[in-house]
């Protein structure tokens, strides 16, 4: 059986969450085929509204199932997905809710090997001072603890700096196995609604 999906970010960035959604959907439905892409060309800004977004993402990037990123941020997963349902409510379009708590890069901080070879030093020592897991969703700024990792593994002359969307990206095309974020809330919610609609949509053929 073959799926198409699209993922509708908040920000371009956030593109880091396809390897995630992919790993997701294969872990648990290994039998399905599957492509995936980002909407980015033609969808308007977010200042136009969720439902504006969703509709271009819709009309543009033809999908079995859209997968509508928002980050929770300080409201916390359970306002957010309210939000999200309210917003979509009676849209025809399948779709499943990503809400890292509190931002996608929190789903990245969980495999120090990984961020090495993202900073292109797969070999280095240098501490990377990672957030244990238990801290992953209440840590205040997801982002900045994944490039100060990726700036410390990296081990560069101050002078030097590294690309650090490029770094974070690599870090999720890198990563083979997600399973270290099973036990996080957020992702845990993620994949029930995987599995439910993916599911729904293998009953109906």
């Amino acid at each position: 059986m073959f799926i198409r999906y699209t993922l509708l970010a908040d920000g371009t960035s956030d593109g880091v969450l396809l390897p995630i959604i992919r790993w997701t959907v294969e872990s648990n439905f290994p039998d399905l085929e599957l492509a995936g892409e980002w909407a980015g060309d033609g969808i308007p800004a977010a200042r136009s509204g969720l439902l504006k977004r969703v509709s271009a993402a819709v009309e543009l990037y033809t999908c079995d199932v859209l997968f509508v990123h928002r980050d929770a941020e300080r409201d916390g997963y359970a306002l957010r997905r309210q939000q999200l349902e309210g917003e979509l409510a009676g849209i025809a379009q399948t779709w499943i809710p990503v809400i890292p708590v509190r931002m996608s890069e929190a789903w990245l901080l969980g495999n120090p090997r990984t961020i090495r070879s993202a900073a292109g030093n797969p070999n280095g020592d240098a501490k990377l001072e990672l957030p244990a897991k238990r801290q992953w969703e209440s840590r205040p700024d997801p982002k900045a603890d994944l490039f100060a990792s990726l700036h410390a593994a990296a081990d560069l002359p101050k002078r030097r700096a590294i690309n650090q969307g490029q770094c974070r990206l690599r870090v999720a095309e890198l990563t083979t196995d997600y399973s270290h974020l099973r036990g996080l809330p957020s992702f845990d919610a993620f994949e029930a609604d995987v599995v439910r609609v993916f599911n729904d949509i293998k009953a109906k053929v």
